[in-house]
Parts: C-alpha cells; sequence; structure tokens
C-alpha cells in the first residue's frame, strides 16, 4: 500500500470522531434553543457551554495531529523525488497504460511492417510469427521484432500499440535513441500509448520490440499496429498498406531495382555478356541477382537457403496464366538441351513457363560471367539458350536451351535487375555489381554497351530509396567515362540502423 493510502486509513476515524463531536454539539444547541423558548434551559445551558470547549480543544488537538501527518507525508514524498532526481540520468523509463485516441494516429499494420530481428543475414526468419494480421504467437523471450516505417518530414513523434493481451506483460519499446519499457495489463484490442519521441530524422525509422516479463504464457498478441502521430500528416509516412492488392508478402519482399542496357540501334543482336559481382554481407537469403534478362524471360544467381544457391534461367510461354497446368501443348516452351546437373521444369505464379537450374555454390567477391544466345529458328518459334562460366573448372557450361512457340525474335528488351523473393527478409539491403556488358550482332560483331536506364518496381511503396550507381574502373580497366559498372542497391532499410 502507498503512503498516501496509508496516510488516509489513518486520518480517516479521526475525522469520523471530529464529525460526531460537532454532530452531538449542534444536536444539543438545537435542545438548549428549545428549553430556552420554553423557560427550562438554564439546567442545560452550562452543559452544553462545557461540551462545545470540550470538541474545541478536541478539534485542535486532532487538527495539528492530522497537519503533522501531511507535513511529514509531504517531506517524504519530496525526499524520495529527490533522491530519484539525483541518482542520475537513466535511459529506460516505465510507465502505465495511457488511453490515447485511436482517430489522432495513422495505424501501420504489423502483418505488412514488421520483421522477426534476426542476428545473421544468412538465416532470417518468420517462424510462424509475422501474420497477415501482425505479430502474432509471441511466446519464445529470446525474439524481438523490428517495426519500420519512413518519415519525410522531422517532427515530434507520438507512438502507440493496438494489440490483445492474454495475460499481464512488460515489453521494452526501443525507438529513435530512447528506450521505454510498457506494462501491460490482459484484455482485448487495447490501444495503448507507448510515448513521444522527439525526432529530426528523416528516412526509415525502426521500432524494436522485445520481451521484459510476463505473468502467463504470452507476450501480448496479436500486436495489429503501430500507431504514430506527431507534426505531420498521414502523406508524410510511407509504409505498406493494407490497401496493398497483391498483400503484405510483396510489401514485405521490397522493391525490385531493375537495369535497361541500350543496344545499338537498328542492329540484330544475337548474343549478350555481362558479368555480376556480389560482395561480402550482400548475399541475403532471398536474393535474386539477374544478369541477363530478355523480353521473354531471365537468366542470373540466387540464394535459395542457409545451405542451397542456384544458377536459374527461365523463359515464359505466350500463354498468359500463373498456373502451368493451363498452358494448352501447342504454347509450351519446349526443351532443346540441358547441361550437366541441371535440373529442368516448369514454373507459375508470376506468369508461367519453362524454368531451369544448376545448384551451385557460388560465392560473394567473386565476379561471374553470363552469357545468352536469342536467334530466331522458323516456324514461328524462338531458341533461347544460357551459359554459365564456372571458375572452378575454367570453362562455360551450358544450363539449358528451350524453344518458344508463337514468337519470332532476336535479343530484344535486355536488362538486369535485382529482388527479393523471400519477404521473411525484407528489411535488409542487398546490391550487385554489374559490370563489362558486350553484345554480338547476328553478323559477328561484338560491340560494348554505352547506355542504360534505371527504374524501380517499388511494391506500393514511395521512396523506398532503391538506387543505382555508375561506378568507373571496378576490377575492370574502362577509361570510357560514358561506359562502366553499375551497382544495383536493393531495399534500404537495415543499413540505417546497423544490421
Amino acid at each position: 500500500m502507498s503512503f498516501l493510502q496509508n496516510s488516509a486509513v489513518r486520518l480517516l476515524p479521526t475525522f469520523r470522531r471530529l464529525w460526531l463531536d460537532f454532530t452531538t454539539c449542534f444536536a444539543g444547541n438545537i435542545l438548549r434553543q428549545s428549553l430556552l423558548r420554553s423557560g427550562a434551559a438554564y439546567q442545560l445551558r452550562w452543559t452544553c457551554k462545557t461540551n462545545v470547549l470540550q470538541v474545541a480543544r478536541m478539534f485542535k488537538s486532532k487538527l495539528a495531529t492530522m497537519l503533522n501527518i501531511v507535513a511529514t507525508g509531504c517531506f517524504l514524498l519530496f525526499l524520495a523525488c529527490s533522491l530519484a532526481c539525483s541518482s542520475g540520468s537513466k535511459k529506460t523509463i516505465t510507465i502505465m497504460e495511457q488511453p490515447p485516441q485511436k482517430s489522432d494516429y495513422v495505424l501501420i499494420p504489423l502483418g505488412g511492417n514488421s520483421w522477426v530481428q534476426s542476428t545473421t543475414l544468412t538465416a532470417p526468419g518468420d517462424y510462424g510469427l509475422i501474420t497477415s494480421y501482425g505479430i502474432d504467437g509471441w511466446v519464445d523471450q529470446t525474439k524481438k521484432f523490428d517495426i519500420y516505417f519512413r518519415v519525410n518530414k522531422p517532427g515530434n513523434v507520438k507512438l502507440a500499440l493496438e494489440l490483445d493481451a492474454q495475460n499481464d506483460s512488460e515489453i521494452r519499446v526501443t525507438a529513435f535513441d530512447k528506450v521505454t519499457d510498457l506494462k501491460i495489463t490482459a484484455g482485448n484490442k487495447k490501444f495503448i500509448a507507448i510515448g513521444d519521441f522527439p525526432s529530426n530524422q528523416v528516412g526509415y525509422a525502426k521500432v524494436t520490440l522485445e520481451a521484459v516479463s510476463k505473468n502467463g504464457n504470452m507476450f501480448p498478441s496479436p500486436i495489429y499496429y503501430l500507431g504514430v502521430s506527431g507534426d505531420f500528416k498521414e502523406y508524410d509516412l510511407d509504409f505498406v498498406k493494407e490497401s496493398f492488392s497483391s498483400g503484405f508478402g510483396y510489401g514485405r519482399r521490397g522493391p525490385m531495382s531493375v537495369l535497361w542496357y541500350t543496344f545499338p540501334s537498328g542492329r540484330d543482336i544475337e548474343w549478350f555478356y555481362n558479368e555480376v559481382t556480389v560482395e561480402s554481407g550482400n548475399d541475403v537469403i532471398g536474393r535474386y541477382f539477374v544478369a541477363n534478362g530478355f523480353s521473354q524471360g531471365y537468366f542470373g544467381m540466387q540464394v535459395n537457403s542457409t545451405t542451397e544457391r542456384r544458377i536459374l534461367f527461365s523463359v515464359w510461354s505466350p500463354y498468359n496464366t500463373n498456373n502451368p497446368s493451363e498452358i494448352p501443348p501447342d504454347q509450351r516452351v519446349e526443351l532443346l538441351e540441358r547441361g550437366e546437373g541441371v535440373t529442368t521444369g516448369e514454373f507459375g505464379n508470376e506468369g508461367s513457363g519453362a524454368q531451369s537450374y544448376l545448384i551451385y555454390p557460388w560465392k560473394a567477391d567473386i565476379t561471374y560471367k553470363f552469357l545468352n544466345r536469342v536467334y530466331p529458328a522458323g516456324n514461328n518459334r524462338t531458341t533461347y539458350t544460357a551459359y554459365f562460366f564456372d571458375p572452378d573448372r575454367n570453362d562455360w557450361r551450358l544450363i539449358a536451351s528451350w524453344s518458344r512457340p508463337l514468337t519470332t525474335t532476336w535479343y530484344r528488351g535486355c536488362y538486369s535487375f535485382l529482388e527479393n523473393f523471400q519477404a521473411f527478409s525484407g528489411q535488409f539491403t542487398s546490391r550487385g555489381l554489374y559490370g563489362n556488358q558486350w553484345v554480338r550482332t547476328k553478323e559477328g560483331e561484338w560491340i560494348e554497351i554505352t547506355g542504360t536506364n534505371h527504374f524501380i518496381l517499388a511494391n506500393n511503396i514511395r521512396n523506398q530509396n532503391d538506387e543505382v550507381k555508375h561506378v568507373q574502373g571496378h576490377n575492370f580497366s574502362i577509361p570510357d567515362d560514358t561506359v562502366g559498372n553499375y551497382i544495383l542497391n536493393s531495399l534500404h532499410i537495415a543499413n540505417q540502423h546497423g544490421r
């Protein structure tokens, strides 16, 4: 029980006795007035006077006692505050739940804007804890969660959480260089203020949730929304919204960086050559570094898991469907030849077509070479062939050769791209270095590529800050200022906060 509560309990009997004495005197005074009117007051007059004097003396004594108790309490309270203030600054503060107005906040859905914090870039994962409606099933005290959103204007920020709590718990919230411990009592659809966070930051902001303690089986679950309010409007914030038609999975994957190459005008191109280097720390699970793209497919290298990496070559069918089983027989891409150790099959969910891949342990900081050939083969069919230079063998390896129906074309629509195909690793930055691009015409002339264009497929998030950079002479000697090597950067979030 608190000091003020103890004081109130101690004073309550005193106030009761004072009230009883006053009412007794008041009743006696009324009786005395009545007797005076009737001529019989003399006997009672002295008695009532005596009672009033006794009550006055008693009230003076009780009032002094009460004032001493209150003064002592105030002194102890002042002493406690002084000791707390003189004990030095403390980064962590503890607050109790506050009832903020939900309508004052922009609600950021955690189903599309949160990730399980990973200590390694090579093995991130959601572990079933990030669902379409938010963070759920939080039992493990070692798990932490990172929430990202972009602030495009500096100013004070207020944060809140909407959540369910099956039992009482305490969590720690870190944001804008401030740490707050938040005590949460059991209840559903609670909207709880975290606090105010002064910030001059423009760019991605990170809010981290971690466990402190719980009086039951779970920490708050689900946690639906992060509420953000402050000196800005909703359009000053960028995040994956619930209205995103492709779902939170695509939003959490982050954008795709695409680099288009400009071919020599008026020439039929049959071959395209490119080189790709992935620097150490950028080979994150889920990344696809496409070296040679064309209008009907793509060719590059992937990070598929902690133990598997692939060299992948795919060609779309001319039939428009996401289900390869729906492709009519006369519109299927046919296999002409495949290389040693290469797996072939079909793919879907992003158009459909034929796929071929070599499981190959490519490494960071090594430059890999890719070569494609595209040419019309007659009968309204075109042949697509991919070769990968294996530095361990010091030789070119055939990946596959495919025949696409209803198509007559040379190499068209040449590009490279960098994408993430795993939602659980979308918070990490990756980049690939692309350089030394050459084409060969149908007449056999090799021509160096000297022009590019770049764009971002941002997956419904504005200003995700992906970029392309032009780099001179990285691993190659290129004297012409108009040509060089290009860096494709993928999602720039974690690099602003450390990985």
